[in-house]
């Protein structure tokens, strides 16, 4: 980790900060409300920062500004990145943000960290679901070399062809080397990621294929190297990210340029052709104890709390969700896992999202991760993480679930 920290990134586009009532105008001037690539116009009820971090010799501090009129209370999700020692979410503490004031934190303070190197993807979001706010995160070292991203609004991301431009690989002083990252968000990708030379078009290297689970990040340290560019100095080089996936995705691309005497870089979002998808209008997370989970439940049950979301009309629900199972004694019970919603109305049948996960569960408590959408028509639904178990024999040493959901419109 500490090599790709390495390579200090500055986002330098204005922040422009507006009041609150300025911000509401604007909403309803663009309609989405959302921005596209980096723009002054940065608000949303759901914030991602594409790569945060916390090692031994680095500090992650993120701001999150309120421009309401009210306090509001901001729910962290922080993944760390594939290759770490233990990839995946970790537990975090809620932020409140006073009205019109901000609030800095540390990863480190805030999420539940060993004492190892970790960096990743965070996502903040307001907890009623509703309510917008801004998002800003710098890394640095004890001598104040460090890198700094804008949070983007969560609708910024799709599954649309998207490309990091002015790339460079020189050996002469001070010598620039160039990092990569992919990362998902609620559903698994595929994904393709090649180099283009800006000035003749012509293709760098191979491309580099790859797939990721749900809030997940790959990084590609030397990008020219991993691609196997041949060998020489680059300049104005493109990077296009691909969506490969079959079905709704959101990938973020990204790359980071370090020169090696300074340690200055800057960071390079993505940028896409075409229009953000539809907003997030509301998001709720769910959380608590599961409890035994008996033999013989024929279809799917939630496993533990759930949500509950109010839709006026059709919407995309999507969710992801994680539960840690476990058996006092006995033999390896293997039920089925995955996201569910159920309508509160009759009530309807706990329906799953996204492919069930066959799963195996023995004495020793381990944690399952699950992710999916669709979409429902208007009513109110508990949404959560549930389990089938049709094997012969309780889970009854179980532990937590948690998880939230995204409603698009």
């Amino acid at each position: 980790m500490d090599r790709a920290l390495r390579n200090p990134v500055s986002a330098r586009t204005p922040r422009n900060r507006a009041k609150w009532i300025g911000a509401a105008v604007a909403c309803a001037l663009l309609g989405s409300g959302v921005a596209s690539a980096q723009t002054s116009f940065g608000s949303s009820a759901t914030i991602v920062f594409p790569v945060v971090a916390a090692t031994p010799t680095f500090t992650g501090q993120i701001t999150l500004d309120n421009p309401n009129a009210y306090d509001i209370t901001v729910q962290l999700s922080y993944f760390d990145a594939n290759g770490l020692t233990a990839p995946g979410q970790k537990p975090c503490a809620d932020v409140v943000v006073p009205a019109d004031r901000s609030v800095q934190f540390t990863l480190a303070s805030q999420c539940t960290l060993d004492a190892t190197s970790h960096f990743g993807l965070l996502v903040a979001r307001e907890s009623i679901g509703t309510s917008r706010f801004y998002g800003y995160s710098r890394t640095q070292n004890n001598a104040g070399a460090g890198f700094s991203i804008e949070g983007f609004p969560v609708a910024n991301f799709g599954a649309d062809a998207s490309s990091a431009t002015g790339l460079k690989s020189t050996s002469v002083a001070p010598g620039y080397m160039t990092n990569c990252f992919v990362s998902s968000l609620a559903n698994p990708i595929t994904y393709d990621l090649a180099l283009f030379d800006g000035t003749t078009g012509a293709q760098i290297g191979s491309t580099l294929t790859g797939s990721l689970g749900s809030y997940a990040q790959v990084r590609y340290v030397d990008i020219f190297s991993a691609v196997g560019a041949a060998p020489g100095d680059y300049a104005n080089v493109r990077a296009d990210f691909t969506d490969t996936t079959v079905g709704q995705s959101e990938l973020i691309g990204f790359c980071t340029v370090q020169d090696n005497v300074s340690l200055g870089a800057d960071f390079r979002i993505a940028k896409r052709d075409s229009l953000p998808p539809a907003p997030v209008t509301a998001s709720s997370q769910w959380g608590g104890t599961i409890q035994t989970i008996p033999s013989g439940t024929g279809g799917f049950i939630f496993a533990g709390p759930t949500t509950s979301v109010t839709l006026a009309g059709a919407a995309r629900l999507s969710a992801f969700g994680s539960g840690a199972f476990a058996r006092v004694s006995g033999p390896v019970v293997k039920p089925t896992v995955a996201v569910c919603y159920q309508n509160q109305a009759g009530p309807g049948p706990v329906t799953t999202m996204g492919t069930p996960s066959d799963i195996s569960v023995t004495t020793t408590v381990v944690a399952f991760g699950q992710a999916g959408s669709a979409i429902v028509p208007a009513g109110t639904y508990d949404v959560g993480f549930c389990i089938q178990n049709n094997s012969a024999g309780s889970l009854n040493k179980n532990e937590a679930t948690s998880g939230f959901v995204f409603v698009t419109q």
